[in-house]
């Protein structure tokens, strides 16, 4: 479980944004356009009660007591260098009980160690880390409908190479909260916190999100303007809302391709039409 959580994303391809064009998000858009400028959200405003607030993530009780005789194996280890001499080494049977007992006696501690660490986690992700979501389709009906002021705001393209400053992670959508691999590596801490950030439950499937992260909590970010590479109208997108933003695309000189999502004829589809 660990190693798929820890699995960092090396996308290349193309990740769409949904979102009004109304209010402050006007002047998001500009701000894009013209500027460079991405606003990363707080993973407090999410919609999701359960986003990035997985308290009844596990570590396997089986794991934990591994890691404790692996480090109890290691000090006794530690402690055959330094013994004085004439004193009497405890032979296996007697090592090996000894351990049974030690790691019985402080399994419950070491556990109660591990739910402390994890609403400390917690704490961290939601104040120093900064969640830009986006999917992989561009054509969901349903995230126009939640995300595009219901199909009269905007979807934007981002086209991405593989060392993109975004490198943004697939969301695993899950049923039950996962059970991670406990220890004390690297590997398992960037496990437990794209754990954290980058699973839900499998009701939102349908978005097909991939989250880019950084730190420093929400905030403005300037990414290079290449990325932007187009910006797709909700099927019910009105002439000013697409005037306004052709305006916008205009100013910038930025080689931006402008489309608009529009309804099939025979099915409950959206295809794409160029502006």
């Amino acid at each position: 479980m660990s190693k798929e959580h820890a699995n960092l994303a090396n996308f290349e391809g193309k990740l769409y944004r949904y979102q009004p064009y109304s209010g402050d998000y006007i002047k998001y858009l500009s701000d894009l356009v013209l500027h460079n400028k991405i606003y990363y959200s707080s993973t407090l405003r999410f919609n999701d009660p359960f986003d990035c607030k997985l308290y009844g993530i596990k570590f396997s009780e089986e794991s934990v007591i591994q890691f404790m005789r692996k480090r109890l194996e290691h000090q006794m280890r530690l402690f055959d260098r330094v013994m004085p001499q004439g004193m009497i080494r405890p032979d296996s049977e007697q090592l090996t009980e000894l351990l049974d007992v030690t790691i019985q006696q402080s399994r419950d501690k070491t556990i109660e160690d591990c739910a402390e660490a994890l609403q400390e986690l917690h704490k961290l992700v939601e104040n120093e880390i900064g969640v830009l979501c986006l999917s992989s389709d561009p054509l969901n009906i349903l995230m126009y409908s939640h995300y595009a002021d219901r199909h009269q705001g905007i979807c934007l393209e981002f086209t991405l190479d593989k060392d993109s400053m975004f490198n943004p992670q697939p969301v695993r959508y899950v049923k039950d909260y996962p059970a991670l691999e406990f220890g004390l590596s690297d590997d398992v801490n960037l496990a437990l916190a794209v754990a954290l950030i980058s699973t839900k439950s499998i009701d939102w499937a349908y978005e097909q999100e991939h989250r880019s992260l950084r730190g420093g909590g929400a905030g403005i970010v300037e990414i290079p303007g290449h990325y932007l590479s187009g910006i797709i109208f909700g099927c019910a997108a009105d002439d000013e809302t697409i005037q306004a933003v052709t305006d916008v695309v205009k100013q910038s000189s930025k080689s931006i391709k402008l489309y608009k999502a529009v309804k099939s004829d025979s099915s409950f589809t959206l295809h794409l039409e160029k502006k």
